[in-house]
C-alpha cells in the first residue's frame, strides 16, 4: 500500500489507548469515520478502511490519515507528534489541560466526545430555543464553546455565535455552534496527554478538527472539507513548524495503485494502476470504472509532496526521519530528485532536486509518473 503525505508549511486523561471516541459522516455520498484518537477515516477496532465512496456500496478509497506536526524548540529540540496508525497513538482526546486534568473523570466526561451534527438542527435551534416543547440535541447543549477552567483548560475553545455577546456559551439563551457544512464533525485533542507512540518529544499542542460535508448535485456531494486549528499551549516557542497530511490511499484493492501529485494545484492524488480495479482479500475493487481521488490544501501554499512505502525500507521509523520527510526530503534527509526513483544516481533521475514526487500527469508517457 502506498503511504503518501503533503507537506504544508505553516506558521502559525491519563487516556487509556482504547477509549477513542468515533463517528460517522455521512451528509453527502461519502460514509467517512471520524475518530478523536489522532487517526481518522479508518475503523481502527476491525483494522478495516473507513472512507466509503459511494456511500453504501462497500467500496473505499482510503484506509487512514492523520496529521503530523514537528518543530524547533529554542534549545534546538525536536518535537515531534506523528502518528502514522492507532498503533503509535501521538493525539489523545480532549483539550490540553494545564493542570493535568487528563485522568479526571470530569475531564472524560465532557471532552472525550466527537460532536457531529446538521445545519437543519441548528436553524432549528435558533428558531425553537425558546419553545416549551423543544428538545435540545445533546450536541448543542454540550457544544464545548467555553472550557472548564477548574481542569485546566482554555475558556475558549469550539467556535459558537453568541447572540448576546456575553463571552458564554449558553445555549438557553439562543447560543449555537458555529459549523460548516451541511453536516459536520468537531473534536478537540492534545499531543500531551500520554508518551508518544512516535517516540517524538511532546510539543504541548491543542488540535481543533472540523470535518464537514455538503449534500448538493455537483463534485461537492462526494467531497469531505477538513479544517484544522493548532494552539500552542505548551508555554515554550516552536520555530520551523510543519504540518504534514499523512495518507494511505487505498483505491479499492491497494495492490495496483499509483500516486502523484500537481504543485500548481496544491494537490496529491491517488488512482488505480492499471483499467480494473479487482477486489481482493474481502477488499471491495471498483471494477474497471476507477476513480481517483484527490486531496487539495485550500488555504496554504504546498511546498512538497512525498511517497514512501512501509515494505521498501524507505518509510520513517525515528522522530528526525519522520520531520525530514515532513520537510519533502528522503527519511535520511537527503533531496528528493527528479526523475526515477527520486534518488540521486539511479537511472533515469536528474540533477534537479524537488519536493514534489512523482509531479507530471500520468497521462504523459515523457512524464515523471509511477507509470
Amino acid at each position: 500500500m502506498k503511504l503518501l503525505p503533503i507537506i504544508i508549511s505553516v506558521f502559525i486523561i491519563i487516556l487509556n489507548y482504547n477509549a477513542q471516541v468515533t463517528s460517522n459522516l455521512s451528509q453527502n455520498n461519502v460514509n467517512a469515520t471520524i475518530s478523536n484518537s489522532g487517526t481518522f477515516f479508518n475503523n481502527s477496532s476491525i483494522g478495516a478502511p473507513g472512507y466509503e465512496v459511494p456511500k453504501n456500496s462497500g467500496k473505499h478509497c482510503i484506509y487512514a490519515a492523520s496529521f503530523w506536526h514537528g518543530g524547533m524548540t529554542d534549545n534546538d529540540e525536536l518535537l515531534v507528534s506523528a502518528q502514522f496508525y492507532q498503533a503509535n497513538q501521538d493525539l489523545f482526546p480532549g483539550p490540553f489541560s494545564n493542570t493535568d486534568s487528563y485522568n479526571d473523570p470530569e475531564f472524560l466526561t465532557k471532552y472525550n466526545k466527537i460532536w457531529t451534527l446538521t445545519s437543519d438542527q441548528i436553524l432549528d435551534h435558533i428558531l425553537h430555543y425558546t419553545d416549551p416543547t423543544y428538545i435540545m440535541p445533546s450536541e448543542i447543549a454540550t457544544w464545548p464553546g467555553n472550557g472548564d477552567a477548574s481542569l485546566g483548560v482554555s475558556q475558549q475553545l469550539a467556535p459558537f455565535v453568541d447572540v448576546n455577546n456575553d463571552g458564554f456559551y449558553i445555549p438557553s439563551d439562543g447560543d449555537y455552534p458555529d459549523i460548516k457544512g451541511c453536516m459536520a464533525s468537531y473534536l478537540i485533542m492534545n499531543d500531551a496527554s500520554n508518551p508518544h507512540g512516535s517516540g517524538g518529544a511532546i510539543m504541548g499542542i491543542e488540535i481543533h478538527q472540523m470535518f464537514y460535508q455538503y449534500e448538493l448535485d455537483d463534485f461537492l456531494n462526494r467531497t469531505t472539507f477538513l479544517e484544522q486549528k493548532i494552539i500552542n499551549r505548551g508555554g515554550q516557542n516552536i520555530y520551523d513548524f510543519y504540518t504534514t497530511f499523512f495518507m494511505d490511499a487505498d483505491i479499492g484493492n491497494y495492490m495496483d495503485d499509483f500516486v502523484g501529485c500537481d504543485s500548481s494545484r496544491h494537490m496529491m492524488y491517488a488512482y488505480n494502476g492499471d483499467a480494473n480495479d479487482e477486489s481482493n482479500g474481502g477488499t471491495v475493487g471498483y471494477g474497471t470504472e476507477t476513480p481517483s481521488l484527490g486531496v487539495i490544501s485550500l488555504n496554504n501554499n504546498l511546498t512538497g509532496s512525498g511517497s514512501f512505502s512501509s515494505t521498501s525500507g524507505s518509510s520513517p521509523n525515528t522522530p528526525a526521519e519522520i520531520y525530514n520527510t515532513m520537510q519533502g526530503l528522503w527519511s535520511d534527509g537527503t533531496p528528493i530528485y527528479y526523475g526515477g526513483n527520486g534518488v540521486a544516481g539511479s537511472p533515469g533521475v536528474s540533477t534537479t532536486p524537488t519536493t514534489f514526487i512523482y509531479s507530471d500527469n500520468p497521462n504523459d508517457p515523457s512524464g515523471w509518473s509511477e507509470v
